[in-house]
């Protein structure tokens, strides 16, 4: 194959390049073994539990997450009717409305703004739920990325 050429040029002449396997470099003991168990001064307060203790605090934090979820799309439901004319809004001065067709179709899209809307609003608090689950067990090293 041609120096530069390329990928459809490649193609063309039925060529194909393919680059280089680079092969991997298993790593040694000592950075398995800091990976696996790191250092006390690299676990802030590190608090050991049981599976079961972690199985308690998971529920806990969906609980939390369902419930907060739950209560913003009941919230949200209250306040279809506004949303559904704020989503409306962009395209009413254009005369585009709406339409519902069958009897039903005007509850059900309540329901989806509304669990839509709750879902947007409740995401927030199902990331920090999700965080404050797995930060512990983070390294100062791996919090730093969050």
């Amino acid at each position: 194959a041609a120096e530069g050429a390329s990928v459809t040029e490649l193609a063309a002449t039925g060529a194909s390049e393919v680059a280089p396997l680079l092969p991997l470099k298993a790593p040694d003991k000592e950075e398995m073994q800091s990976f696996l168990f790191p250092d006390k001064e690299e676990m802030p307060n590190e608090v050991y539990m049981s599976i079961w203790d972690h199985v308690e605090e998971l529920r806990e934090r969906v609980a939390i997450a369902s419930i907060g979820m739950l209560m913003l799309v009941l919230i949200c439901f209250v306040y279809a009717k506004d949303l559904v004319l704020l989503l409306q809004e962009p395209v009413a001065e254009k005369g585009v409305r709406f339409l519902q067709l069958t009897p039903g179709e005007y509850f059900f899209t309540t329901v989806k703004v509304a669990g839509y809307s709750g879902i947007l609003l409740g995401a927030p608090l199902v990331l920090y739920q999700i965080m404050a689950y797995v930060t512990p067990g983070l390294t100062r090293n791996e919090r730093k990325f969050l």
